[in-house]
Formats: C-alpha cells, structure tokens, sequence
C-alpha cells in the first residue's frame, strides 16, 4: 500500500515529485494549505512537509473506507506496509501508529532474510510498540529471483521471529530454482527448529530520503528523463527487464 512514486533525493534540499498532481488533489491542497502543489521537483521547505502531511491524510483515509468495508463483511483487514526501514510516511504515503489502529495486523516485506550477513533486528523497535500482530515476509532477492529455501533457512526465519517477536510469513509460490517458477516444495521440509545462538546483524536505520548519486550531473539526469523512463518502465516489457537488471545489481 503507498500512493504514487518513491522520492529521489535530488541535492541537498531537493527531490523528485512522488505524490498526485490530478485536479482534485490540487484543489484539496489549496483550499488546505493556500499552497499549490509543485511541479517537477520540491524544494525541502514548508510546501514540502504539507504535501508529505497531506499525502498521508489523504491514503489513511483510503485505507479507513476499505477496512469499514471488509470489517463490515466480517473479514478481517491489513496491508502490505513494505519495508519501514525508511521514512513510510515520505516513502510510502502511510503512518504505522495509524495503520495499526484501523488495520487487524500489519505486513512487512524486505529483503533482509536471515544470513550471517543479516536479519530483520531492526525492526524490533517498530514492531515492539505496535498493538496488533506483525507479519514480516523476508526475500533474499526478491519474487521471480528467490530459489527455494533451504531448511536452515527456515530454520534461522523461524528461531529470529520468536527472538524479536514478529510472525514469520511466507507465500507457497514464487520460487524459481534453476529457471523453473514452482510453489513451495513443502514435502521436502522438516518440522523447524529453534537455533538458540542465531545472531541478529542490526542495521542502521535510513528513516530518510536517499541520497542519489552524481551530484549536479545526475540530478540533470533524472529531472530530464525520469518520468520518461517510468512511463516506459510500465509500458515497455524490455525497459522493465532492464530496469531490473540494474536494480539487481545495485542491490548486490
């Protein structure tokens, strides 16, 4: 669940466009703040922080219209809340104190499957103040790149859940061992079991805007071609496999 683009941080005190700019919006926006909302990119200023404000109040409206829905239909309601390492109210248009009152439990997902390398102890200050349950699926690399997991791998995502007190969720699809797309092989799994010693690599938490890289060049780049390349990243099923080249390899 986020509403429109990520944020890129374009310079010290600027960034991309990441919200809605439709006429309803605008007029909202106006009639809320006497601001108009900005163009192609933001100036970190007050203009900046109203729309991230207005940006939330505007999903978690949303969201309270569809869990009376469900919760009308006796069903219960959550979201995928993505990873909140970063900022969810500047990344995603949402705020987890918020989602936790109108939602009946909240979802993680992230790439931070437990490896010597690392684990999701980050997320035990977030998930400790919540007041509903916390379900984390965690990838190694993410749907359509994830092999089958291992034993110990489930091992170590269950013995790391019981330590900082999330539950462990994974879907029975989505894995692709030698360019085959298969479900969970579940036949092949054991009942697991809790590794007593299991390390947990903390991680510094961003809970910012990310600095892109190239300084003036690359801000000239992404001004000039970035809604461009998006557009063609939806649209274009060549761009989107090259996009994801490129994000597999700066993530690894």
């Amino acid at each position: 669940m986020h509403f429109c683009l990520f944020p890129l941080m374009l310079g010290k005190h600027r960034s991309t466009f990441f919200g809605c700019c439709c006429e309803h919006c605008q007029k909202r926006f106006k009639a809320e703040t006497g601001a108009s909302i900005p163009g192609l990119f933001y100036l970190h200023t007050d203009v900046f922080a109203d729309y991230v404000d207005f940006r939330v109040r505007s999903l978690m409206e949303l969201v309270r219209e569809l869990g009376d829905q469900i919760h009308a239909a006796g069903k219960e309601f959550g979201t995928n809340s993505f990873d909140p390492r970063l900022n969810t109210r500047v990344f995603y248009g949402t705020d987890l104190q918020q989602l936790a009152e109108v939602q009946d439990y909240l979802l993680f997902e992230n790439h931070h499957l437990p490896t010597p390398k690392r684990s999701n102890a980050y997320l035990e200050p977030v998930v400790q103040p919540l007041s509903k349950p916390v379900f984390v699926v965690s990838y190694k690399r993410g749907i359509g790149r994830e092999r089958h997991y291992s034993q110990a791998d489930f091992d170590a995502v269950y013995s790391e859940s019981q330590k900082i007190g999330y539950l462990p969720c994974y879907k029975a699809s989505e894995y692709t061992t030698k360019g085959v797309w298969h479900n969970l092989r579940f036949e092949q799994l054991k009942p697991v079991q809790r590794i007593e010693n299991i390390r947990l690599k903390a991680l510094k938490s961003t809970n910012d805007m990310p600095k892109l890289p190239g300084g003036r060049l690359m801000s000239g780049f992404v001004n000039r071609f970035y809604v461009p390349a998006l557009s063609r990243y939806y649209e274009s099923k060549m761009v989107r496999r090259s996009f994801g080249w490129l994000y597999y390899r700066a993530m690894h």
